[in-house]
C-alpha cells in the first residue's frame, strides 16, 4: 500500500530538516576545529607521547611535559590538533585532559573554570589548600548517566592514538574506589607530599 500524500510530505520535510540539521552541526565542528590548539605530529610522537604513555621515569620530567602540553592546549579542557608535518592535515585530535563532558552542575552555579582556576591561585600558597579547595567544589558536579560511554568513547579514542604509533593499548580501569566499599572520606588516593 502505497503512502498517504501527507505522510511523503512529511517523511520528505523530516529528510529535508535531518540533512539541513547535520549541514549545520559540520559547519559547527569546522568553526569550532578552527579554534582548537594545533601541533606537528613529529612534536606530538617524539615529546608528547612518551608523557602520555607513561614512559617518563622522572617525575621532573613527567612536570615539565605536563606544563608544555598545557601551554600547548593552553588548558586542560582543550583538545588539540595533531597534523601531519608535511600536508599541513589534521590527523587527529588528542583528548583533553579534563572532559567536563561527563559532568553537569548540581545545585551550586559555580563554573568548572572558575574553579580550576581559584584552586590553583589557593595551591600557589599550599598544595594541600589548592586540592581542599578544588574537591570540596567538586562534590557540586554530578556525573552524567551516560559516563561509561564517555569513558568508553575516550578510551578507544586513546586506543587509536596509540596503536597508529605502535604502543600498547589501554585496558579499562576498575570500577571507582566507592563502588568497592571506600567511604567518601578516604583520602588513601591522594598523597600530598
Amino acid at each position: 500500500m502505497a503512502d498517504a500524500p501527507n505522510d511523503r510530505l512529511t517523511k520528505a520535510y523530516h529528510e529535508r530538516s535531518h540533512k539541513t540539521i547535520t549541514a549545520v552541526q559540520e559547519a559547527l565542528q569546522v568553526v569550532a576545529d578552527e579554534d582548537l590548539p594545533k601541533l606537528p605530529e613529529s612534536i606530538f610522537r617524539d615529546y608528547f607521547l612518551p608523557f602520555f604513555n607513561n614512559e617518563l621515569k622522572e617525575e621532573s620530567d613527567r612536570r615539565l611535559r605536563l606544563e608544555k602540553w598545557l601551554s600547548v592546549a593552553g588548558n586542560s579542557f582543550h583538545e588539540v590538533i595533531i597534523f601531519n608535518d608535511t600536508t599541513h592535515q589534521p590527523l587527529f585530535k588528542v583528548p583533553a585532559i579534563w572532559d567536563r563532558s561527563v559532568m553537569y552542575k548540581g545545585e551550586r552555579r559555580v563554573p568548572l573554570g572558575h574553579i580550576m582556576r581559584s584552586a590553583e591561585q589557593y595551591a600557589m600558597q599550599s598544595p594541600i589548600a589548592g586540592m581542599n579547595f578544588m574537591m570540596d567544589h567538586f562534590e557540586a558536579f554530578k556525573l552524567t548517566d551516560k559516563e561509561s560511554e564517555h569513558r568508553a568513547a575516550f578510551l578507544q579514542r586513546w586506543n587509536e592514538i596509540l596503536v597508529r604509533y605502535g604502543r600498547e593499548k589501554l585496558k579499562a580501569a576498575a570500577p571507582a574506589a566507592t563502588a568497592q566499599g571506600a567511604t567518601d572520606d578516604d583520602d588513601d588516593d591522594f598523597s600530598f607530599a
